[in-house]
């Protein structure tokens, strides 16, 4: 299920890019699921880091984000050159 306002999954509120998730959901679903995935994940660690009071647990969920984050661009860069060479 769609949410009508961003284009995107109903259950993820990635706010970082309405526009790019609902170009990502335009493509093939594996890739889109994959993706769409990856962004979800990094809102949910966002949202996490806002309210974990512990500095350690906050560490680490900031490493995870950026993590996250790395495996989103890569994805994406090498599904920019598949497109590209067709």
């Amino acid at each position: 299920m769609q949410d009508q306002k961003s284009g995107g999954p109903a259950h993820c509120s990635c706010p970082f890019g309405k526009r790019k998730l609902a170009s990502v959901l335009r493509l093939g679903s594996v890739w889109m699921d994959r993706h769409v995935a990856r962004a979800c994940n990094i809102e949910h660690y966002r949202k996490l880091i806002a309210t974990e009071p512990d500095e350690t647990k906050r560490q680490t969920l900031i490493r995870l984000q950026a993590e996250e984050e790395l495996k989103l661009t890569a994805s994406l860069r090498r599904y920019a050159g598949e497109m590209r060479t067709g």
